[in-house]
């Protein structure tokens, strides 16, 4: 006998059993009165029914047994509406339909579904790849409808259920479509965000290029007036619009080529987006001109990020007096993987009156010529806090590789990543040591980057950055400037590492010959750093100590 019937009385069972033979007992009646037998298919329809409702009655049941168990765990109803606002969308749906307290709550919070995931991996009617041909090859059909089978899936018609759960809440919609996906789906989801246009502000059309898709989208509204962000996911596929659209409200902008479809209706206008602040833009060699197209089409645009595709060697050609004008509003650039291709680019776009400019140098470049994006430092003046640190790859410093940036008193910043380390002698061409206020530099670099000068007159403060990896001994730095104006010395460790060990004598001597103008530091400050010896030597070039 199973473990259930321990726990159930064998007269309730029986009582069960009989009330399913008096139902059956009642169809052969219901028959006999109408001189008919109950026929195969009258029986099994009694028993879905039947069957129906037990099930129905133990779910019930179940769902009861849930709530109590929610309940004696006494979270509070805002705790689960913040723990499933990190779910997925399909998980939040799922969630609904645990208990009945728990689709009371889901149900009764708007925010959770106002981020709409949509899928449309469908393949439209068209579509001959390798899955569709099978199709039609083997003359696959649905067994319930008998209809063709299309493979891929689209789950539009759950988002249409979903959509009027956020009543008021804004809505982020992200949509994960295919360029062979089916058009229908997007008529249908544009059908169904059109009553929700004044509600729209983030619109991401997935990492897949759906191209196409996004202009078949955006062509069936003239205006969304919220709609703050409109990017493509992080593909190398652009936003583009097939006719005029009024997006008064759009902050950022993600762009690849030209923002213009080859089938643009130019009677509807060209596209011109005031609100716009910031733009991402990949440029491609096939349409160079798009760089000009899409900043003319945001002219109050103040952060550019711009990168390149890497496989593309040829110089790009476009005109670059044109960009330095239109790029005359920007105060913020940053050029990701600088490939030697678009050293024009960059030196048409940068000004001295950007308040930030970077430049990342792709790793490894063999075609980087040293020194070759200096210039970007002219910019600064006084008082710059110069940074020169080895560049990181997977959390790990690389040898010959560096970091180089610089901020000045007014808080304009200049970044050069990923370069070369004989960059650095190309530096001081365009910075003048003199204007260094305070310098933040690997221990390991100090002799090498700093030797070249006598004296750094102007640095009040300076950090040395060491890693136990580095072994960096002071007393085999034989070269280094004068700081006569140091009044704070600092010795970091990466706090990830060890603990990296110094020589109090050594570093003792390394302070003296820094001389000093005062002979005293104000402060000497040790942070995940380890002193070993004697530490009064140290102690006496510290005033108050």
């Amino acid at each position: 006998m199973s473990k259930s019937h321990h726990t159930i009385p064998v007269s309730l069972l029986d009582c069960l059993a009989l009330a399913v033979q008096r139902i059956f007992e009642h169809a052969h009646r219901k028959s006999s009165g109408r001189n008919e037998a109950l026929s195969d298919e009258e029986c099994l329809r009694v028993a879905a029914v039947a069957r129906a409702h037990f099930d129905g009655a133990i779910a019930a049941e179940l769902h009861e047994r849930n709530a109590e168990r929610m309940r004696r765990l006494r979270l509070p109803g805002e705790l689960w509406v913040e723990i499933w606002s990190h779910l997925p969308m399909r998980d939040i749906v799922t969630a609904s339909h645990v208990c009945h307290l728990w689709r009371s709550l889901a149900l009764a919070s708007p925010s959770l579904w106002s981020t709409l995931e949509v899928v449309n991996s469908r393949h439209h009617e068209e579509c001959r790849c390798k899955a569709c041909q099978a199709v039609e090859l083997w003359d696959m059909t649905c067994k319930g409808c008998r209809r063709p089978v299309v493979p891929g899936r689209a789950n539009t018609e759950l988002v249409r259920l979903l959509v009027p759960r956020s009543k008021s809440v804004a809505l982020s919609c992200f949509v994960d479509a295919k360029d062979n996906s089916d058009r229908r789906q997007v008529v249908e989801l544009a059908g169904i965000l059109a009553a929700h246009r004044q509600r729209l502000v983030h619109l991401d059309w997935g990492p897949n290029g759906a191209i196409e898709t996004l202009a078949d989208f955006l062509q069936h509204f003239d205006a969304l007036p919220v709609l703050r962000s409109l990017t493509m996911g992080g593909s190398y596929a652009d936003v583009q619009f097939s006719r005029n659209i009024r997006l008064p409200s759009l902050q950022q902008l993600s762009v690849c080529g030209s923002p213009y479809s080859t089938n643009y209706y130019w009677s509807s206008g060209r596209l011109v987006l005031p609100s716009v602040t910031r733009l991402e833009f990949r440029i491609i060699s096939a349409d160079p001109d798009g760089l000009i197209s899409a900043l003319e089409m945001v002219p109050n645009a103040r952060t550019l990020d711009l990168r390149a595709q890497p496989y593309e060697t040829e110089a790009i050609e476009l005109d670059y007096s044109r960009v330095t004008e239109l790029a005359s509003t920007l105060t913020h650039v940053h050029v990701h993987d600088a490939y030697p291709r678009m050293h024009q680019i960059i030196m048409a776009l940068y000004t001295q009156q950007l308040h930030a400019f970077t430049v990342e140098v792709p790793w490894w470049d063999v075609h980087y010529v040293p020194g070759q994006f200096c210039h970007i430092f002219s910019g600064l003046q006084q008082g710059v806090r110069l940074s020169i640190r080895r560049a990181l790859c997977d959390g790990n410093p690389v040898d010959g590789w560096l970091e180089v940036k610089g901020t000045d008193s007014e808080d304009n910043c200049r970044h050069l990543g990923r370069c070369p380390r004989d960059t650095i002698h190309m530096l001081w061409t365009y910075l003048s040591p003199s204007s260094l206020s305070a310098l933040s530099i690997d221990a390991i670099l100090l002799a090498d980057v700093l030797g070249t000068h006598t004296m750094l007159p102007a640095i009040h403060e300076m950090t040395l950055n060491i890693d136990v990896v580095d072994s960096i001994e002071f007393s085999a730095i034989d070269s280094i400037p004068r700081f006569p104006d140091l009044r704070v010395l600092w010795l970091t460790g990466h706090p990830s590492f060890a603990t990296p060990v110094v020589s109090a004598g050594d570093l003792a001597l390394f302070v003296a010959n820094m001389h000093i103008g005062s002979g005293l530091l104000d402060e000497l400050v040790f942070e995940n750093v380890e002193v070993e010896g004697e530490i009064a030597g140290v102690a006496a070039l510290v005033r108050g100590l």
